[in-house]
């Protein structure tokens, strides 16, 4: 069995609906059809990945920039994506050309800050009695324990923050009152002004780049082929495009999997360009 059809089984099961995306029927579908029967062998694939991505990661903390001084650690990434784990077990993923800093001697201890620079994506450890708040060129975001990302590269002008899950509060620096968000909300903040306001996400997954995954939950057909699109840098289009889509699936399956199951399951034809 090749690489390619193995990706295509890593979806979660959802609920079959009438125009909806029935994963458990593709699933199945594909198993059939290719006598799927290597459990043990995905298993294995999967942690020599995992090995794989944490050698990556090593390399990259290690070689990139790390250091530690004025009390201050800095954290880099250079032309990737960077993944790094606070001392509290909060998980960051740093997209290319983005930098965070902190104070290791007081974070935790005292409080839990971060300064960043770029985009980053949180998944913070939850701890009640020190809130972590994050810090960028203009404004503030401020939690116990969530999933969220905070943009700075979309302009010089504005910053935005997308939630993933949990609740964040998102305010300009040197001001106590903002926007509270919570799951799959977003907002931005222009420069120079004293609120943020709350906007719609561009797209269903702005976090898919770190999350590497793709949530959909009966988005309209069209949207979804909008993100993929601009994902994996293609243009899709396709027939009988009045249907909707209740999927989970990895990124990284790619979009020639993620079009061959779309087509079979919705009985839809995709063109790639």
């Amino acid at each position: 069995m090749s690489e390619i059809e193995e990706k295509s089984i890593r979806f979660v099961l959802k609920n079959y609906k009438h125009g909806v995306f029935d994963t458990r029927k593709a699933f199945h579908e594909w198993k059939n059809k290719h006598d799927i029967h290597t459990r043990k062998r995905h298993i294995g694939y999967y942690w020599s990945g995992v090995a794989a991505s944490l050698l990556l990661c090593i390399g990259t903390y290690l070689y990139w920039n790390m250091r530690e001084d004025d009390a201050w650690m800095r954290i880099a990434a250079a032309g990737n994506v960077m993944e790094y784990m606070l001392p509290d077990s909060t998980f960051v993923t740093l997209s290319p050309h983005s930098s965070l800093k902190y104070r290791p001697e007081v974070f935790r201890k005292e409080q839990r800050e971060v300064v960043m620079t770029g985009k980053a994506y949180f998944r913070v450890h939850r701890d009640a009695a020190h809130p972590f708040s994050v810090t960028g060129q203009y404004a503030v975001a401020k939690v116990l324990g969530t999933s969220f990302q905070i943009d700075e590269t979309l302009s010089d002008s504005a910053t935005e923050v997308y939630v993933s899950s949990g609740k964040v509060l998102f305010a300009a620096k040197g001001e106590n009152d903002g926007v509270v968000l919570t799951k799959n909300m977003q907002a931005s903040l222009i420069r120079g002004e004293r609120q943020p306001h709350i906007v719609a996400p561009q797209t269903p997954n702005p976090a898919a780049w770190a999350a590497g995954k793709f949530v959909y939950e009966e988005t309209p057909l069209p949207d979804v082929l909008e993100e993929l699109s601009d994902y994996y840098h293609v243009k899709l289009t396709a027939t009988n495009a009045d249907k909707t889509l209740s999927a989970e699936f990895e990124t990284d399956d790619g979009v020639d999997v993620i079009v061959s199951l779309l087509e079979e399951s919705l009985g839809v034809k995709i063109e790639k360009e």
